[in-house]
């Protein structure tokens, strides 16, 4: 039983992680330091990079943070959303083998995860993005009122990629309820968390998808989810936390290996 609990968790972390897996093609964001606002001698940004949103960190107003959400669906199709969207399909498929046993199990953990719910609540969500922005523009510090932006953004994404998705699927939830596949809590979830991984620095990489891990694993226990659920909910954040953070990856790959004895490892590579 506690092997399936950490075979969920490292699913979902890899598939999170995976998020930091693919540079952008053309190398211009490999430096994790801080942005660094334009001088006067600087040239004017040219057309293509004026149509991934804004990049300056001063830009964070409200019309900047829709325009901005705008960008970030017509960047949806690319190459590494790709990739991310079919490993997690075909984690989602081996998952769904065990779909009628992980619930069970977990159920009989107690109130562990009974925290897991609100964390993941889109509406619990929203409100500490909102709150981040709010702090970050009122105060008129640059850093948090982007991370605000990009949590709002990302939150939006992944969101509207679930919806869309529980509403063309149509799949049964394990109390008989509708719209289960994929999870919404935890598409949310690792979607910020993946935002701010990137933003922040690797160091916090480990609390914050062991955070998107909990809520994802608290769906099962409160039976509201199937494990392939989850599992495709996280590729969904990914890819929402992934595309608003587009202008910037991490010095580090991980990519999740099948071993030739049947097993997962998770080959760590430095980028830059």
């Amino acid at each position: 039983m506690a092997i399936r609990w950490v075979f969920t968790a490292l699913v979902l972390w890899s598939h999170a992680l995976s998020a930091h897996a693919f540079p952008v093609p053309d190398g211009s964001c490999a430096s994790s330091d801080p942005p660094v606002l334009e001088t006067s001698n600087a040239r004017a940004p040219t057309a293509s990079t004026s149509q991934t949103g804004p990049q300056d960190p001063s830009e964070t107003g409200v019309r900047a943070l829709f325009v901005g959400l705008g960008h970030d669906f017509v960047a949806l199709p690319s190459v590494p959303n790709a990739w991310i969207a079919g490993i997690g399909a075909t984690a989602a498929l081996a998952a769904h083998q065990a779909d009628g046993s992980v619930n069970g199990d977990l159920q009989h953990t107690g109130d562990f995860f009974q925290a897991g719910d609100p964390i993941g609540n889109a509406g619990v969500q929203l409100a500490g993005a909102t709150a981040v922005y709010v702090v970050g523009r009122w105060t008129h510090s640059p850093r948090p009122a982007r991370i605000g932006m990009d949590l709002l953004r990302a939150q939006a994404l992944a969101g509207s990629m679930s919806l869309a998705i529980k509403v063309s699927v149509q799949r049964e939830r394990p109390d008989g309820r509708n719209f289960s596949f994929p999870s919404g809590h935890t598409a949310v979830t690792v979607a910020s968390m993946t935002v701010l991984c990137r933003r922040l620095g690797w160091a916090w990489a480990l609390p914050l998808y062991g955070t998107g891990a909990y809520v994802a694993m608290s769906r099962l226990h409160d039976n509201q989810h199937w494990l392939s659920d989850v599992v495709f909910g996280a590729a969904v954040g990914g890819i929402a936390g992934r595309t608003v953070t587009r202008d910037r990856h991490s010095r580090y790959a991980l990519v999740p290996v099948y071993t030739p004895a049947r097993g997962i490892a998770v080959l760590v590579t430095r980028t830059s």
